[in-house]
């Protein structure tokens, strides 16, 4: 849980801003209250209170809903959903009537600490796949291959933005059932911008 808290002064007249967030695996919750410029009012300074939340069920399914303050000054209200299918989800719904191929391309992408991310964007060649609940995606093809790899964090189904720390350009598929994945490390940005704003100022 992250608090921030801020004031300003302007003529003479203080502002106070405040805000905060809370992350966890079922659900994210963050509330900024903020001063916006909307260039169609003739006071074209508006405080609002901005909402974000994001709730997840099952591992599978999320729900977004966030709110925006739109150039004419008014709250906009948005909802979305979606799933996330793994590939080995797909393969026991096809049963082992249909082979996909002997091959096994497998992505794994981490945070900084070691844990999963679910929901990272990873292009692979010039087809974006997502990683499931264990931060792994993996891709089966019939014959060894080469691929290029593209970690697109703008693309990230999970909360928050991400940077990468580091990534393999170039990953490779295997007929080897147990060969290592490929690791992909990233990084939360805005858990670093909370930690940077509530140290103390020198």
């Amino acid at each position: 849980m992250t608090v921030n808290e801020s004031v300003q002064m302007s003529n003479g007249s203080p502002t106070a801003y405040f805000g905060g967030s809370v992350q966890s695996n079922p659900i994210s919750f963050s509330a900024n209250y903020e001063t916006f410029y909307v260039p169609t009012k003739s006071d074209p300074f508006e405080n609002a209170l901005m909402l974000d939340v994001r709730i997840r069920l099952l591992g599978r399914y999320t729900l977004h809903g966030q709110t925006n303050l739109s150039p004419t000054g008014r709250v906009l209200y948005s909802a979305e959903a979606y799933a996330v299918a793994s590939g080995s989800e797909a393969q026991e719904r096809m049963g082992p009537e249909h082979p996909l191929g002997r091959s096994i391309l497998r992505v794994q992408a981490i945070d900084t600490t070691g844990l999963p991310v679910e929901g990272a964007a990873i292009m692979i060649d010039r087809n974006v796949s997502y990683t499931d609940s264990t931060g792994t995606l993996f891709l089966r093809e019939h014959k060894p291959q080469s691929h290029s790899l593209i970690v697109d964090v703008d693309q990230f189904l999970s909360y928050g933005k991400y940077e990468v720390v580091s990534a393999p350009q170039l990953v490779s598929s295997s007929t080897k059932e147990d060969s290592p994945a490929a690791i992909v490390v990233v990084r939360h940005v805005s858990a670093l911008l909370s930690e940077s704003s509530d140290s103390p100022q020198k």
